[in-house]
């Protein structure tokens, strides 16, 4: 009678119990959430960034949210009365037509011309949101982009499959974040501090 070592199977079986176990755990693209570049990403132009996912059906786009430029809109765009005297800087959004300059604005009612993308933020032109600049609280819920990214049908998908970023659940502050230039290392700390709490579980 000929013995089998069934050892081998079982001890692949295991495996790819505890991988399926894992990824159960881990969220997929959606509107709204957030996308955590990953220590490992290898694009010089995303390291350290996160982004909102601003759409995700035929294809995906989304806007980097802690890279402020310093630049502000009153002085790049002097013709615009409304933004006259205003704080109010530019972010980079993404290397994605970067004359195209794009707001996320946190409103109690939607806009016309925006579309939600999380909570009570809409994503809309500059155009669209010129009438708020009169409201002095403007700064603390408005954040204005040059340019986006965007990910061709199932590119996103393979990239977060790659390691290349990580997702997370919707924060719609993070987009309002005091200090964006912290906000990825802030970010990415917690997520190290809930896996290791996980691994201890």
């Amino acid at each position: 009678m000929t013995r089998v070592n069934c050892w081998p199977l079982l001890l692949l079986l295991l495996t790819l119990t505890c991988a399926g176990a894992t990824d159960s755990h881990a969220l997929e693209a959606a509107t709204g959430r957030l996308l955590l570049a990953s220590n490992k990403m290898s694009d010089s132009r995303f390291k350290e960034t996160v982004i909102l996912i601003t759409g995700h059906e035929h294809g995906s786009m989304g806007i980097i949210l802690n890279r402020p430029t310093g630049l502000k809109l009153a002085e790049v765009l002097p013709e615009v009365e409304e933004v006259r005297g205003r704080p109010t800087i530019f972010y980079f959004g993404g290397p994605v037509d970067k004359q195209q300059v794009l707001t996320l604005l946190r409103n109690g009612e939607r806009r016309d011309n925006s579309s939600q993308v999380v909570g009570r933020t809409g994503l809309s032109d500059l155009k669209s949101v010129l009438d708020r600049f009169d409201d002095e609280q403007i700064d603390a819920k408005l954040r204005v982009y040059l340019g986006y990214v965007g990910w061709a049908p199932g590119q996103l998908n393979k990239e977060i499959v790659r390691g290349d970023w990580l997702v997370i659940a919707e924060d719609e502050m993070a987009i309002y974040d005091p200090q964006p230039r912290t906000l990825w290392t802030r970010l990415w700390q917690k997520h190290t501090q809930e896996m290791t709490g996980q691994e201890k579980e």
